[in-house]
């Protein structure tokens, strides 16, 4: 086999392994796209029989405690790129994340998205350039979408505001940079940062803080807040900033003062032109009539919906 690329998606375990010893010469193999379940299975590329692997994408499930040793990883430090997704929240980036991306050190192209749990102080500029950046002299392109989500901080943490962000990107040489801040009762914030323009087809953990001109190119959107609700005037924002989105999943809690905007006159109406597929989670049957009746919102094409509201669940 000459030098090649693989791309292998949502494959269990042996059958991995089974197309491994199928393959001639898989030393040879340069280029891999993969998705595993777990850190351990993302590991197991680094055990030494991937010589020639340089360009390395990783869509991981669940980023969680590994069993393998995180240390003298045998081909590591040879990938020249490396992208890592993975859409569930986690609490590993410090103690495990932070650890492997640094022994790559010829590394030319880095790419990270994820969201991060319960950690004291936002992922920022700075961070990414002392604990990253740092470390990879010989690193060129640098794009991210990471959302950091900090618990019963007393710090300063709770006072930053969108601006603050941006100043720890004064200095960046890795292109475009925004980021929002969501403020949240009880010293809770979340911090998304995201490079521009962004090329990814699926965006996680967009909050109430969200203020548009994110990524023209998403196509997969997932929408969260907990704690405030999603009014027009935020539906309207995401439609405009994500106009080929086909995919909608939306989980919000809280009820919305319907009758501030109702007496606005002259009130916009979403449009979702390309939309095919809508998960609403909502506690209260309201909330999905932002979807469901078309003074508020427009959807053109013949779509699947998928309404859970009170624990009952309904789809058309």
């Amino acid at each position: 086999m000459t030098h090649s690329m693989i791309a292998i998606m949502d494959c269990p375990d042996e059958m991995i392994l089974a197309i491994w010893n199928k393959l001639d010469n898989i030393e040879c193999l340069v280029r891999l796209s993969i998705t595993v379940r777990t850190l351990d299975d993302w590991l197991c590329l680094f055990d030494g029989q991937f010589r020639q692997l340089q360009h390395l994408y990783v869509l991981v499930e669940k980023v969680d405690t590994p069993t393998l040793t995180l240390e003298n990883l045998k081909t590591i430090a040879s990938k020249k790129c490396f992208s890592l997704t993975s859409y569930c929240h986690t609490k590993m980036y410090d103690i495990h994340i932070l650890p492997i991306i640094r022994q790559m050190v010829y590394l030319k192209e880095l790419a990270l998205f994820f969201p991060v749990d319960e950690r004291s102080r936002f992922i920022d500029g700075i961070h990414l350039e002392n604990e990253i950046i740092i470390y990879l002299s010989h690193l060129q392109r640098f794009t991210f979408n990471i959302t950091t989500h900090t618990e019963s901080t007393k710090n300063e943490v709770h006072l930053q505001s969108n601006d603050d962000i941006r100043r720890t990107f004064l200095n960046w040489r890795f292109g475009q940079v925004n980021c929002y801040i969501s403020h949240y009762p009880d010293s809770i914030a979340q911090c998304h940062i995201f490079s521009l323009p962004c090329h990814a087809n699926n965006i996680y953990c967009i909050s109430y803080g969200f203020q548009g001109d994110i990524c023209r190119n998403g196509r997969h959107l997932y929408l969260s807040d907990r704690v405030y609700p999603f009014k027009h005037e935020f539906f309207l924002r995401i439609a405009r900033a994500f106009p080929l989105v086909t995919h909608l999943s939306v989980s919000n809690n809280r009820v919305r003062d319907d009758e501030e905007e109702t007496n606005n006159k002259m009130i916009s109406i979403v449009e979702f032109d390309h939309l095919t597929h809508l998960s609403i989670y909502f506690q209260r049957a309201i909330n999905a009539e932002q979807f469901l009746v078309d003074t508020y919102t427009r959807l053109p094409n013949f779509i699947h919906i998928y309404v859970s509201y009170n624990r009952k669940f309904y789809t058309s």
